[in-house]
């Protein structure tokens, strides 16, 4: 096989992904809630659930598409995987605190990229039995309904997800920060999924993230109707050598253009 199979259909790749997902999300529950080991790298915990999910995505994925690129939290090899015309984008765990601490916001998210950009996505929500996929062009998809979001409100009644650093007030023009405290939920990934179901109307990261943490999400929040883009207004290429994103912003139109000129 070619390292990059046209004939491999995006299709057949969503089911691969999805059973791949589901699997390292049965994996993850059988130490959710239980003594398990953690370790420390570098400031952020790792777990065994961790590194079992990791394993079996990267066996199921890697096994059946040996020409992909792989980039995982857990697991990276950024030479090889910059060469590949697809490359895997996998946070085994996304919200390893809240798993850790007995705590349901958690997933396991994968995203298949392409050109820099997700064209495949699925998250698993084990512990609230939630599965969201996305195919680019194709709608987003909750436990098998196909999800469209409404025309978002207005600013001032606009609900956000994100941490308490999002309504510092370096980060707005004078007078124009969110009048609601954002909530806050320890899934990065979720937090996107959440404005794409339409839980939440956006979400704004001012910390630094990682591809992993939002590439899946990113998919499915577009393909429900909103848009994802950095502050400064344009949207993210994926599969970069450093992997590190300064910041974002998730939420449908008109209150994107408005939360974008508010901010600073």
């Amino acid at each position: 096989m070619s390292p990059f199979d046209p004939s491999t259909g995006l299709a057949a790749d969503l089911d691969l992904l999805s059973e791949a997902v589901e699997a390292a999300g049965v994996a993850a529950m059988r130490f959710f809630g239980k003594d398990l080991k953690v370790w420390d790298k570098g400031g952020s915990p790792v777990s065994e659930g961790d590194f079992a999910a990791d394993s079996i995505l990267r066996d199921r994925l890697m096994g059946a598409r040996p020409g992909y690129g792989w980039m995982s939290e857990e697991s990276d090899d950024p030479e090889s995987r910059r060469m590949a015309e697809r490359t895997w984008i996998v946070d085994p765990i996304d919200g390893t605190r809240n798993y850790i601490s007995g705590h349901k916001d958690f997933a396991v998210s994968v995203a298949l990229v392409e050109n820099g950009r997700p064209v495949l996505a699925a998250l698993a929500a084990p512990a609230r039995r939630d599965l969201y996929t996305a195919r680019l062009g194709g709608g987003a998809v909750l436990n098998g309904e196909r999800i469209q979001l409404e025309p978002p409100p207005a600013f001032a009644e606009a609900h956000f997800t994100g941490s308490s650093a999002m309504v510092n007030w370096r980060w707005w023009k004078p007078g124009q920060k969110p009048l609601q405290k954002p909530i806050y939920l320890g899934s990065l990934a979720l937090r996107l999924c959440l404005v794409g179901t339409g839980r939440f109307d956006a979400a704004l990261v001012v910390n630094p993230c990682h591809e992993w943490d939002v590439a899946a999400a990113e998919l499915f929040a577009m393909e429900a109707g909103a848009d994802v883009l950095g502050l400064d207004g344009a949207h993210t290429l994926y599969n970069r050598r450093s992997p590190v994103i300064a910041n974002l912003v998730a939420a449908p139109d008109p209150l994107m253009r408005d939360i974008l000129g508010r901010l600073a």
